[in-house]
């Protein structure tokens, strides 16, 4: 079977340079996606009615279109990036703070 999805061109272009670092293309990250879910009966990601406190944050931060496209640009271009961190707590606490 084949499955088709329509995405803009730069979200394409993101999504084959994100995945690519993990030594991935895009359509086997989508086969992934579809796999987990089925195999888990269950979303690979929470939505935003069962959002975190941090996801929430962080999801408040990139809620619009443009902040989204920002954040996406930021990760591509290694910009406005923290860390590293030694451990996941540091990592949590300065998502935290103001």
């Amino acid at each position: 079977m084949t499955l088709n999805v329509d995405v803009d061109n730069d979200v394409k272009l993101a999504a084959d340079n994100l995945f690519g670092k993990y030594g991935l293309n895009t359509v086997e990250a989508m086969k992934m996606f579809v796999y987990t879910a089925v195999q888990t009966e269950h979303f690979p990601f929470v939505f935003d009615s069962d959002i975190s406190p941090l996801s929430k944050t962080i999801y408040d931060k990139y809620a619009d279109e443009q902040s989204l496209e920002e954040a996406m640009n930021d990760a591509l271009n290694d910009t406005n990036l923290y860390g590293p961190f030694d451990t996941a707590e540091e990592a949590i606490q300065d998502m935290l703070k103001d």
